[in-house]
């Protein structure tokens, strides 16, 4: 075994190497609704991680206690984030490890992406965090194999593609590739420094300049930079592809010409975005025209948006044969039915099924199932979806007026519990509205008509598609101050008045109504997506509303205009629930903890992911590398002009020499001989080989033979150009002179002043001494 390999890494390839790890866990966004709870803790573990590396390399421990002490770090800031005390204790370690058994049963239960209000769910993916970049810093860093380091990069990339089964926005693509191609030039300039003097001939004029043309830096990178380019250009050449293999965008490709349903509300915006009217579901009924043909229902309103909630898909539950009679239905409801025939198109990919609210029978297939709670349709396999599937079915069509509405008796109180539940951070001044706008009326439906009213008035809302995506509360406040929006956002606004006001409601995506084609079938497009609310009357089940506005949606279901009489109320138990308005009074709580079934396809401005706060951190990390490494730079840069510089050769090495002692905090003796300033920096020079100890080392000209000479060399060359008629020297082995010296003048000092030399060079304060000329000759700093 092998002690680190890179004890004396530079702390720039220390922070890229840190940076590029927290930046690859973006790509992780998908598994939560808000990424930055998992990145921020992130930050600070990767942070610690990589503070203990940059120590325990610099007292060269070996490799594997450098990888056991960064092993330790992390444990400390999980205990510290989930324990009961920031101090170890056994208590504590027990508390951080049921954290982690908790988390574990969460992701395992809930669907991506957990929704908002999901506590305990942070530890796993901060675990995985850190442990992931716990093997690219080993790789990167103590072993000094950044190739290797790649492949967990590539890991934590692919990750949420392989479960989520999503591509993950390209702008992470390349914040990886580029910190790994600056990890790579790092290293590889690290690896060769440390070869002995740069490349480059000053005889022929090559130079070898950062990325030159002869940097060994080049290769790795100039390869790196080719690949990311054939990523990212490849799928422009071969339209085949698309853009899939970054996300979702309007380039070439199969987006352009298909549906994806597989987050309702969330794909709704983008598709009704679209300026082509896309063929997607084509119908037969017995010449009635089929309106309000729905894909899902959201049923959980979380403050950040509506989801589907929770789905119960036993095999049982196959779309095959006669269904279960509706939710809240009354067996004396009188009721119609109509059959379906449903051809699906190609062009629409769903993992939800298209049905009407109510269906009697159904013979889609046992790929196909349904939660018995709320009796829309799921895929069993998230691989089988709706491109290309016929099926038939019956539609079951109550019978009601608003009068039978009206007279509703109380709903179901486990129904009024799940479905009139708010979150707890729901504005006031939403709840006020509502009440406003019901105030004084005596019935839910009377409620609901007011409701729909209110948003179908033209003089008050507008419809249209220019507002920003959402249905939270931010979205729901923003929209009704401004009251411009389209049918997401007033269906979202009308479920959340009518549980304000106790009424259960929920909100159903999928098209509004069909146009009747040549053979008289009739067929949805994608102009026809649509979202509505539905609201619970006890033996009537879930009843459907429209509150989008009529310069959108023409006409709304007949029983929601009629004019109702309201009879006394009777003393018994079956008169109407809304008799008593108090006892409606909506259930205000924390967000449901239901979870989304499947991950909302991410888009390019996924909401999801904190840009502002990810910016600002690289940004900061950036200047802060631009701090730590930029005088480095900025005097390496000088030396390399020295090189290939027009100064005499002889001038330029003590030039430089003259920095190398100011560097080391060493006062150079200008205004004296070369010879007499050779003599002071003689007493400066150390051992041939460095001293691990922090104290001053012993220095003086008989410490070092061979720096001695070289020295001499130096001095007699800058005499012999600066006082000789014609100099003779040429220079040529001047340079390895100055790395004798510097060697020795660096041994000369405690170990902490030739890193503060490397890293804080305090001749980069000074201006270069300019030569004089005498006789047409550059000369240096003094003659004599």
């Amino acid at each position: 075994m092998r002690r680190a390999a890179a004890a004396q890494t530079p702390l720039a390839l220390v922070t890229i190497t840190a940076l590029t790890s927290w930046a690859s866990l973006i790509a992780w966004s998908g598994f939560v609704s808000r990424s930055g709870d998992y990145l921020m803790p992130a930050l600070l573990g990767i942070t610690v991680t990589a503070a203990i590396g940059v120590l325990a390399r610099r007292f060269r421990m070996h490799a594997i206690f450098v990888l056991s002490s960064q092993a330790l770090g992390v444990l400390l800031v999980l205990n510290a984030g989930w324990g009961s005390s920031i101090v170890p204790t056994l208590d504590s370690i027990r508390t951080t490890a049921q954290a982690f058994v908790d988390s574990v049963d969460i992701l395992q239960s809930y669907a991506a992406p957990v929704p908002p209000g999901i506590e305990n769910t942070m530890p796993v993916l901060v675990i995985g965090a850190l442990l992931c970049h716990l093997l690219v810093d080993f790789l990167a860093l103590t072993l000094g194999r950044v190739p290797l380091a790649g492949l967990p990069l590539l890991v934590v990339y692919t990750l949420p593609v392989s479960i989520l089964d999503k591509p993950v926005n390209w702008i992470v693509f390349v914040i990886i590739v580029t910190g790994f191609l600056v990890m790579l030039a790092l290293a590889e300039g690290t690896r060769t420094n440390r070869w002995g003097r740069d490349f480059g001939n000053p005889e022929n004029g090559t130079e070898r300049g950062p990325f030159g043309p002869q940097d060994p830096r080049r290769h790795p990178v100039g390869m790196g930079l080719g690949a990311v380019a054939l990523a990212l250009l490849v799928p422009l050449a071969l339209p085949s592809l698309g853009w899939q293999l970054f996300g979702q965008g309007d380039g070439p490709g199969e987006g352009d010409d298909e549906v994806r349903i597989t987050n309702p509300m969330t794909d709704l915006r983008r598709d009704l975005d679209r300026k082509q009217d896309i063929p997607l579901v084509r119908v037969k009924t017995a010449g009635i025209r089929p309106q309000y043909l729905r894909t899902s229902v959201l049923t959980s309103y979380t403050g950040e948006t509506w989801t589907p909630g929770d789905r119960d898909l036993p095999s049982q539950n196959s779309a095959t044969g006669t269904m279960p009679p509706p939710i809240g239905l009354s067996p004396a409801t009188p009721y119609s039915s109509v059959e379906w025939q449903v051809k699906v198109l190609d062009s629409l990919k769903s993992l939800w099924l298209p049905t009407p609210m109510h269906v009697e029978e159904i013979r889609a297939g046992s790929e196909w199932r349904f939660d018995s709670t709320v009796l829309d349709f799921h895929s069993a396999d998230n691989d089988v979806d709706t491109a290309g599937l016929s099926y038939g079915l019956t539609e079951l069509v109550p019978e009601m007026s608003g009068d039978d509405l009206a007279s509703a008796p109380a709903p179901n109180p486990a129904i009024a519990r799940r479905f009139s539940s708010l979150p707890s951070d729901l504005p006031d001044s939403v709840l006020t509205m509502a009440e406003e706008i019901t105030g004084g009326l005596v019935t839910d439906f009377e409620r609901a008509q007011a409701l729909q009213s209110f948003f179908r008035d033209e003089e008050r809302f507008t419809y249209s598609l220019e507002p920003s995506a959402g249905n939270g509360n931010s979205a729901l406040e923003e929209f009704l101050e401004e009251r411009v929006g389209y049918c997401e956002q007033f269906a979202s606004a009308m479920a959340v008045m009518a549980r304000a006001v106790g009424i259960p409601a929920r909100v159903a995506v999928g098209f509004y109504q069909a146009d009747q084609l040549e053979d008289s079938s009739w067929e949805f497009s994608s102009h026809d997506l649509h979202a509505w609310p539905e609201l619970y009357f006890e033996d009537y089940g879930w009843v459907r509303f429209e509150p989008t506005p009529s310069s959108h949606i023409g006409s709304v279901p007949d029983y929601t205009s009629d004019d109702i009489v309201i009879d006394e109320p009777s003393s018994g138990p079956s008169s109407s629930s809304s008799s008593a308005p108090s006892s409606q009074a909506p259930t205000t709580q924390a967000p449901s903890a239901e979870p989304e079934v499947e991950q909302a396809e991410q888009t390019d401005d996924d909401s999801g992911i904190p840009w502002a706060i990810v910016l600002a951190v690289l940004l900061g990390m950036l200047l802060l590398v631009l701090l730590l490494v930029g005088p480095r730079l900025l005097r390496r840069r000088r030396r390399a002009r020295r090189w290939h510089g027009d100064l005499p050769t002889a001038e330029a090495v003590w030039a430089e020499l003259r920095d190398i002692c100011l560097d080391l905090r060493r006062p150079w003796p200008g205004g004296r001989s070369p010879r007499a300033t050779g003599a002071v920096v003689a007493t400066w020079f150390g051992p041939a080989a460095p001293e691990r100890s922090t104290r001053l080392p012993k220095t003086g000209p008989e410490m070092n033979p061979d720096a001695m000479r070289a020295l001499e060399e130096l001095v007699g060359a800058v005499e012999e150009l600066r006082y000789a008629p014609s100099p003779s020297t040429d220079g040529a082995d001047l340079w390895s002179h100055l790395d004798t010296c510097r060697v020795a003048l660096e041994n000369g000092v405690p170990s902490k002043s030739r890193v503060r030399a490397q890293w804080a060079p305090v001749s980069m304060l000074r201006r270069s001494e300019a030569p004089v000329v005498i006789d047409d000759e550059m000369v240096g700093d003094h003659v004599h």
